[in-house]
């Protein structure tokens, strides 16, 4: 049976958005993350606003702890909300134009370069202080980062899932491996006595059976892998357990499967025998393909 997850496991890759308003207008905010060794967030902030970025950037520490993470704030000031402009708009700012102009006097030659212009100093004093704002964008920024959140868990569940069905066919190599692994000393022993015997014929020389025995039993000792194989059985329990029990476990899954790495290359070095070889260049392969779907584990 197997044990509940006690956290959940998230990948490093998601997206996120959300959006709310304010009284001149609405926020954007939108945030993606990709894979990274630790956590490195780069801001686009529009001018007026650079001074959030420590509270941001506090904020998305709270929520994440690995990953390359990019966010972008729009708001209104920002070029993509200044060319979102509706007729009603652009009506009430030709309006305001031609009362300002009657009030002092002068006659009113605006067009739409001088009604875009209004709009974009008008935003851009509104964006002078936005400490008004601050607590809005906050929040839109949080609800954003919550999001990444929920996708980078729902990707992270699906790694589990993958992961955990590959470590029964790992297991599998590693039991067909142990059953191999006695005819590597019994291969050796014949092909020794068979060569020692077509020698002494050739020679006419007859060789001593103790010491040709010794020497099978120093090959023996040499050639044992099961000391490995016992280890690679409990790096996969290892495994197994950290993904069952969720959290922050990125940098120890990659530190498992490069001990895995180092015990079945040792297998392979010491047992010099075709299939073996080739079940241990099989698991290799497993290996890989579990330390690429792992790198995207924060």
């Amino acid at each position: 049976m197997t044990k509940a997850t006690k956290e959940s496991i998230h990948s490093m890759t998601g997206f996120g958005s959300a959006r709310s308003l304010l009284p001149q207008g609405e926020i954007l905010a939108e945030v993606k993350s990709v894979n990274g060794k630790n956590l490195e967030t780069r801001l686009s902030l529009p001018r007026g606003f650079f001074a959030m970025e420590p509270d941001i950037r506090k904020l998305i520490r709270e929520k994440l702890t690995r990953g390359s993470l990019q966010l972008q704030l729009t708001v209104p000031g920002s070029r993509e909300f200044f060319f979102a402009l509706s007729e009603e708009r652009l009506s009430k700012l030709s309006e305001k134009l031609k009362a300002q102009c009657e009030r002092l006097g002068l006659k009113p030659e605006g067009n739409i370069d001088t009604l875009l212009r209004l709009l974009q100093l008008e935003r851009e004093e509104d964006a002078q202080e936005p400490e008004c704002e601050a607590e809005a964008v906050l929040k839109c920024v949080e609800e954003a980062l919550d999001k990444l959140v929920e996708s980078r868990a729902l990707e992270g569940r699906k790694l589990q899932e993958d992961l955990l069905a590959r470590l029964p066919v790992l297991e599998s190599i590693v039991e067909k491996i142990r059953e191999l692994a006695p005819g590597v000393v019994s291969d050796y022993r014949e092909r020794l006595f068979k060569q020692l015997k077509e020698l002494s014929q050739t020679s006419g020389v007859a060789f001593d059976p103790v010491r040709t025995l010794t020497e099978v039993g120093i090959f023996s000792e040499k050639a044992d892998i099961e000391e490995e194989l016992t280890r690679l059985n409990c790096h996969f329990e290892l495994y197994r357990n950290t993904l069952q029990e969720g959290g922050v476990i990125g940098r120890r899954l990659d530190f498992i499967t490069q001990e895995a790495f180092r015990e079945i290359t040792t297998c392979g070095n010491k047992a010099s025998n075709a299939e073996i070889s080739g079940l241990v260049v099989k698991m290799k392969e497993e290996l890989e393909k579990m330390r690429e779907q792992a790198q995207n584990i924060e």
